[in-house]
């Protein structure tokens, strides 16, 4: 508390200091019978000044009890940050963000927000300055595991703070393809059907599964929820043509697929082959979907998707003596796609190309 006498004539006066109670005591020699009028201003760190004027005369016995009331300066909190799955590196929006602060077990402050499309968040709140906030950021969402991660405001950081890029992993689920697969001809169950399932998005996946007696299959595939798997899945047996399927597990249809297939004894197998890669350095590039469409009434468009070598294989249906024309796309996300013409014969590339 600074003391300053401003009349009869201006001196300035030494400091005093509360002490633990926050009590403080000023005194000086003067003279009786004289006006004494003083300025007096506490102050403290993070808290507003508080300015006051003193008469001091022989009316009060040159004495004053004056009590001081002081309040935190208020600043606004500002805590920001953004969420992502951890293993496909996406944000994640509608996640629940939470700072508290607790004392002694006992939470003292809350605020809350959510992210939004792009997984970023901002907390906001005015408060009263202090030396120091410690807190936890606990991040939820349904089926992804909580986040807890503590950060300090203070005013070094003027009591904001950007906590990063959070990462969140989503639960364990257990994804399923099953199916029937019949002969096209006479609506009959097929057995001893290969079914080859393949994905490279998000993480490698390989799975082979054979028909039952009843033409049925089914595949269990372990997977993290909120990721968008896609499947590859080829479906051959001896004498019958390939069918090739390119098929999405994801939260919508809850990781399950159900799917019916007919198989021909007709035609034979043609294939487009290949190999994607990066124009600018020639590196491979996985989970490319390719396409091939065949200017044929018989004939249906065939997928596949490139492996870590960026080599697909599209296997098309043709009869022997005819010659074939169509097309090849290659599309992967954040790519140009790419469409060529093909050409598919047995004199000229014996339906291999």
């Amino acid at each position: 508390i600074d003391f300053k006498q401003t009349s009869p004539n201006p001196l300035d006066y030494k400091s005093v200091f509360s002490d633990q109670e926050g009590r403080y005591q000023f005194s000086e020699n003067g003279e009786f019978n004289i006006k004494y009028t003083l300025s007096q201003v506490a102050s403290k760190p993070n808290f507003s000044p508080v300015s006051k004027t003193l008469d001091l005369n022989q009316d009060n016995s040159y004495t004053k009890v004056n009590d001081i009331i002081m309040e935190r300066k208020q600043e606004k909190m500002i805590i920001k940050g953004k969420v992502i799955q951890a293993t496909t590196q996406n944000p994640l929006s509608g996640v629940k963000v939470v700072f508290n602060t607790k004392r002694d077990g006992i939470e003292t402050m809350e605020i809350s927000g959510t992210t939004d499309s792009n997984g970023e968040f901002k907390l906001e709140k005015d408060l009263a300055m202090r030396s120091e906030i410690q807190g936890d950021i606990v991040l939820s969402k349904p089926r992804f595991q909580k986040v807890t991660k503590t950060i300090i405001l203070n005013q070094k950081n003027e009591y904001q703070i950007n906590a990063g890029t959070i990462e969140m992993v989503g639960e364990r689920i257990l994804g399923k393809i099953s199916g029937i697969v019949k002969e096209k001809a006479n609506n009959s169950p097929l057995t001893a059907v290969q079914i080859d399932i393949n994905s490279y998005s998000p993480t490698r996946i390989q799975k082979k599964e054979f028909t039952v007696s009843d033409g049925t299959f089914s595949s269990s595939i372990d997977m993290e929820y909120g990721i968008e798997y896609k499947f590859a899945i080829s479906i051959s047996k001896s004498n019958f043509d390939i069918v090739q399927l390119s098929k999405v597990l994801n939260s919508e249809n809850n990781y399950e697929i159900n799917l019916e297939v007919y198989l021909e004894r007709e035609g034979t197998l043609g294939e487009v082959f290949g190999r994607a890669v990066q124009a600018t350095d020639g590196s491979p590039l996985n989970n490319v979907e390719s396409l091939v469409s065949i200017n044929s009434p018989e004939y249906q468009s065939s997928t596949d998707i490139s492996n870590v070598e960026g080599k697909f294989v599209n296997r098309v249906k043709v009869l022997k003596g005819k010659e074939y024309t169509g097309t090849i796309t290659l599309k992967k996300k954040n790519y140009e796609a790419v469409k060529k013409n093909i050409q598919l014969g047995e004199t000229s590339n014996n339906y291999k190309l």
